[in-house]
């Protein structure tokens, strides 16, 4: 009998896991950083470049979060 693994566990011990060098994870450092950020009102531009990551993903992280209205 092996030890017991779930299928995500397999499939990164196997070296399926997708994984990009752009993808990256928001921790919630980064998270209160991007809310402290906009309720200061600072640009999301701002905030991307001093967080290291797109705009387009701060953007998309702050809707998600409703921080910010589509426009």
């Amino acid at each position: 009998m092996g030890t017991r693994y779930s299928h995500a566990c397999k499939r990164r011990a196997r070296g399926n896991t997708p994984v990009t060098s752009k993808h990256q994870r928001w921790t919630q450092t980064a998270i209160n950083d991007l809310r402290s950020g906009i309720a200061n009102g600072l640009e999301v531009e701002t905030i991307a470049d001093t967080l290291g990551r797109t705009v387009e993903d701060t953007r998309a992280m702050a809707l998600r979060l409703r921080l910010l209205v589509a426009r």
